[in-house]
């Protein structure tokens, strides 16, 4: 399985060879797995451009995005349509719950 199949299939909910699995939003693999070959490295405009990309990509509807942390703010993830901000990791948790119960 390639790096896009596999995050094509856990997107679809099924069981891919390995988990793709990515930290601070941006991972090179999965970026170019979903087709974007440039793309700011770091900074507020990786974060639009990752979205941006799911978009692109189709998948928008079956990822949620969550930003946050000390340089971000809630303003922000409304700005470049984020599903979800918190301002640390442990109230990321209370988010992800929140976007997956719908």
């Amino acid at each position: 399985m390639n790096s896009r199949e596999r995050v094509l299939t856990a997107i679809n909910h099924k069981e891919p060879d390995r988990v793709p699995l990515f930290f601070n939003g941006i991972d090179t693999k999965l970026m170019r797995a979903l087709g974007t070959e440039r793309w700011p490295r770091y900074g507020s405009d990786s974060v639009k451009t990752t979205i941006e990309s799911f978009e692109k990509a189709g998948l928008r509807k079956e990822v949620k995005t969550i930003v946050g942390g000390a340089p971000l703010t809630e303003k922000f993830a409304r700005e470049i349509g984020a599903d979800g901000y918190a301002p640390d990791a442990a109230s990321a948790v209370d988010v992800v719950i929140s976007l997956l119960a719908g």
